[in-house]
């Protein structure tokens, strides 16, 4: 799914396919498009850490609700 939907942000949802054209080892064509990716992938990485701190952090008498408004929360954190 992670690249997936990194392809379709990278390609303008599929406007520009050859942003997003690999060779034969795999690797975007593109120069600008691997860096994006590894970027993509870290980011990913870090947010899916920090939704694991966050759970860490919750009570056992807290519900699911709990976990994700607690997560969403800390998503709006970083995005300001």
């Amino acid at each position: 799914m992670s690249r997936e939907a990194f392809e379709a942000w990278m390609s303008d949802d599929g406007k520009n396919p050859r942003a997003v054209e690999r060779g034969a080892d795999g690797s975007y064509l593109l120069l600008t498009a691997g860096p994006y990716w590894n970027v993509w992938q870290a980011a990913l990485a870090w947010a899916y850490e920090d939704a694991a701190r966050v759970c860490e952090g919750m009570h056992p008498e807290d519900r699911p609700g709990d976990y994700a408004y607690a997560i969403r929360a800390r998503a709006k954190e970083v995005t300001r």
